[in-house]
């Protein structure tokens, strides 16, 4: 629907973000612990006081 939106209305669309999924994804052990890693950054980011 968002191309759609962008083709005929492209003055309306600043920008468009698309993504996909699949019902399976088998990830190697390097990279399901590349994406535990990142997810473990994350929280310690989110987690943090803010402000100096």
């Amino acid at each position: 629907m968002g191309l759609v939106q962008w083709h005929r209305h492209r003055e309306t669309v600043a920008g468009l973000v698309l993504q996909s999924t699949g019902l399976q994804w088998r990830a190697s052990l390097r990279e399901r612990v590349l994406w535990t890693g990142m997810a473990q950054v994350e929280y310690g980011l989110a987690s943090a006081p803010h402000g100096a």
